[in-house]
């Protein structure tokens, strides 16, 4: 098959042009059953919102369009098999995980993993092995996890049912993946890699970093949503090896996925693959050029210092600004926002964008923006030099075990202690800003006096925390531990 087709995109658009006497779901039939208030904008789409009728196949037993389009996805990633996932990365990562486990056995998993991650750690049962990143003084963030920390815990724990890491970060920064894989193949211990901002990875240009598929990694999960132009939730999983059971993978993916998936994102997955499968050698080019022109716009500003990229390490198409310390990031975003720019993520001093893979906005337009910004905040010093106080995130020893299997925590009775009297206790849920959506607690961790500085942190700067802890301003409950 080429990969200029969209087999099921181009299936559900026939089957819209034909006349359709809908009498099955969804309700909306077609668009006809829709309230006038909205109508108008949602009717091109209703048209394609389609369900398993004759000829649009089963995302669970797929033999036809949906197969089709998954064997093309295949193809372009080079992997032994491709699966569309309506769920997002979350469905992902929970398959396979949850697929990778062996009895008993716990995973190693990179400590600043998305919760989702966590989530499907918890649902195993495990008694996960976690693994400190690294804190890189020169762009005052963690980052990824180093090769001498997992040949450590390996050689600490080698029969594991796998490591789990993150790549890149959310800000687009890369790590030494190719040397970890090795390491771990060799004690023929699988690797599993969310690698929710790298879809574009694949386009395997010199000035990207290259996938964690391409590197070896035996299971890998993207979020084409992110950074594809695919509908929110559209992601994919790739089996890249036999390390992992296929079998288990399917299972695990009919477990976690909806049996009436919607095809509006399974089409835009057909159609993300499309987009990436004929992006040229030009169209990178025009985009590169793009970038470093708004760049250099944004290079020498009055409250900020723009992060630098390393090629081959660093994504081109995350855009970074280290707000200097005595101006208040939040209200430089705030700013920014008044303007109709809204950034993909405020974090300590670091304001992050996330550009598209081709132009989608004027440069001078973006460069306009970003100087009335600098003007309002200069002339109305919106500064915090005498309430700015810097908190970074804690830093914890580089190899780390919680105390208690997910499954001994579950007969484990609770208790609410507000937050300077956590110090020590084990916490009963997980504690999550988001974005990036990256836990600073953890369920099943034994809480540091560094978390406590920093949730109270967070509270103070009346970031968005997710967590199921009503009165979190205050404190959260925690397991009460036999003496």
């Amino acid at each position: 098959m080429s990969q200029s087709q969209t087999p099921l995109y181009s299936a559900l658009v026939e089957m819209a042009k034909r006349p359709h006497y809908s009498m099955h779901v969804p309700g909306h039939k077609n668009g006809t059953v829709f309230p006038n208030t909205g109508k108008q904008l949602f009717k091109d789409i209703l048209t394609i919102d389609m369900t398993e009728i004759t000829g649009l196949d089963d995302l669970h037993q797929p033999e036809g369009i949906i197969e089709r389009a998954q064997h093309l996805a295949t193809e372009w990633f080079r992997t032994r098999a491709s699966y569309f996932l309506v769920g997002g990365s979350t469905s992902g990562n929970l398959a396979m995980i949850l697929a990778a486990q062996k009895k008993g056995r716990p995973f190693l998993v990179q400590r600043n993993s998305h919760k989702s991650i966590i989530h499907a750690l918890e649902l195993s049962g495990s008694k996960p092995i976690f693994i400190s990143p690294q804190y890189e003084e020169k762009y005052e963030r963690f980052t990824g996890v180093h090769k001498e920390d997992i040949k450590k815990a390996l050689n600490m724990h080698p029969s594991v049912s796998g490591i789990i890491l993150t790549y890149p970060d959310y800000y687009g920064r890369t790590t030494h993946m190719k040397e970890i894989i090795d390491l771990a193949h060799s004690y023929n211990v699988p690797v599993l890699v969310d690698e929710a901002h790298g879809v574009h990875f694949s386009l395997s240009y010199p000035l990207i970093p290259k996938s964690s598929l391409d590197l070896g990694a035996d299971v890998v999960v993207q979020s084409a949503h992110k950074m594809a132009p695919a509908m929110t939730m559209g992601a994919y999983l790739h089996l890249n090896s036999d390390r992992v059971d296929r079998r288990e993978i399917i299972h695990y993916l009919q477990v976690f996925q909806s049996s009436s998936p919607s095809y509006p994102i399974l089409a835009s997955l057909d159609l993300a693959r499309y987009f990436l499968a004929t992006y040229s050698k030009e169209d990178l080019q025009t985009s590169i050029d793009w970038i470093a022109k708004l760049r250099s716009s944004l290079s020498n500003g009055l409250l900020w210092t723009l992060v630098p990229l390393e090629e081959g390490v660093d994504d081109p198409f995350k855009l970074t600004l280290r707000i200097h310390d005595e101006v208040d990031p939040k209200i430089v975003a705030s700013y920014l926002e008044k303007e109709g720019l809204y950034p993909e993520l405020v974090e300590n001093q670091h304001i992050l964008f996330t550009l598209a893979l081709t132009p989608h906005y004027s440069t001078d337009q973006l460069k306009s923006i970003f100087r009335k910004v600098e003007s309002k905040l200069k002339t109305k010093l919106e500064f915090n030099r005498a309430t700015m106080e810097r908190v970074t995130s804690p830093v914890l020893e580089r190899i780390q075990s919680n105390p208690y299997s997910y499954h001994e925590l579950d007969s484990m009775n609770q208790e609410f202690v507000h937050w300077q009297d956590s110090i020590g206790r084990v916490a009963s849920a997980s504690v999550t800003p988001y974005p990036p959506g990256i836990p600073l607690i953890m369920k099943g961790e034994r809480i540091q006096r560094e978390h406590i500085d920093r949730i109270v942190d967070l509270v103070r700067q009346d970031k968005h925390i997710q967590t199921n802890e009503p009165f979190y301003q205050k404190g959260m409950h925690v397991y009460i531990e036999r003496e």
